[in-house]
């Protein structure tokens, strides 16, 4: 029973020892409504899809709700849309390099704001001022309120992640400005490069969607073939995808580039999006020194976390069971 005993703290010990860093989730303290006004297209939504016209200017409207005891400050931003590498709709990266067809991004048009303060139980409205351009345009501007809490040891824990990593919850409010009448999405086929993808060596093809209008239920199918050859050395589909207006991404479309023998390379692409659809043939060049394997898959670092506590557990074991064997010889 000792040895039993001893094993199973042991064993405790070798999880802590694989687990490594420990991950706290911040509960959240606040909560925001959107007051929604008369333009309003859909008034059953509860995120902001506004009708407006050129040289427009309006003030909408957020209640913040300090649901907490204790005094607070929110930090609202405005971020554009974009579209992530998996293709869907981004409201939460303000760092996100705009697209060249973006003309009138939403975070020329929506004001800059300000931190708000709020004591225990109270409540604020965040007043955000729109301005749209004197320019006459038909589609859709795209983007969010963001919301999060100002939290001083959150932002010291993100400084030593080695040591502790808290996550703040942050809310976020879609602002969707319409005026004139809709567009139809224009797909573009761009570049294509070698990317690394979760420590993979990946080749991908940029797609670009030029109007101001959110590509819906896009398809991508892609075709590999050596140039002058009709035989499909790599092919696939991605469905489902969504794209924000005026952005671009970069498609995963070639697997393990490396593996390639040098030459040229063909790849036939086709897309449906709204209705329409595209194709492209896209050619590029695998050279003699590109065909050795330059980038592996990297461990992941977790999975050895784990097997190392698991082997050490094992040996533990094995010695325990030893010494037990050998006490029972002397009895």
């Amino acid at each position: 029973m000792k040895t039993i005993k001893w094993l199973s703290v042991l064993a405790c010990f070798a999880i802590c020892l694989g687990t490594g860093n420990m991950a706290h989730a911040a509960s959240t303290h606040f909560s925001v409504t959107a007051i929604i006004p008369n333009n309003q297209i859909d008034k059953r939504q509860t995120y902001f899809d506004l009708r407006m016209v050129p040289k427009q200017t309006q003030t909408i409207q957020v209640r913040i709700d300090n649901t907490s005891d204790q005094k607070m400050t929110v930090i609202p931003s405005i971020i554009n849309a974009t579209t992530t590498l998996y293709g869907d709709i981004n409201y939460t990266d303000k760092h996100a390099k705009m697209d060249e067809s973006m003309k009138f991004p939403l975070t020329l048009i929506a004001k800059q704001v300000h931190p708000v303060t709020l004591n225990g139980r109270k409540s604020k409205l965040l007043h955000l001022r729109l301005v749209m351009p004197k320019e006459k345009q038909n589609g859709v501007i795209l983007g969010s309120i963001h919301f999060i809490e100002k939290n001083h040891s959150a932002v010291r824990a993100q400084k030593h992640p080695t040591v502790l990593v808290q996550n703040q919850y942050a809310y976020v409010i879609g602002l969707k400005l319409n005026e004139g009448t809709a567009v139809q999405p224009d797909l573009h086929f761009k570049s294509i490069k070698k990317q690394m993808l979760n420590n993979q060596e990946i080749m991908s093809i940029n797609i670009q969607n030029s109007r101001p209008v959110i590509v819906h239920d896009l398809s991508v199918k892609t075709q590999l073939m050596k140039a002058g050859s009709e035989k499909i050395l790599q092919s696939s589909t991605r469905k489902n995808m969504r794209m924000a207006p005026n952005s671009n991404f970069d498609l995963p479309i070639i697997r393990n580039p490396a593996s390639l023998h040098p030459g040229k390379y063909v790849v036939h692409l086709s897309a449906e999006a709204n209705g329409k659809s595209w194709t492209a043939d896209r050619t590029f060049v695998i050279k003699g020194d590109e065909t050795a394997p330059t980038h592996r898959l990297s461990p992941d670092a977790p999975f050895y976390k784990w097997l190392g506590g698991a082997v050490f557990i094992v040996c533990i074991a094995i010695i325990f069971y030893l010494l037990g064997k050998r006490q029972r010889k002397k009895e």
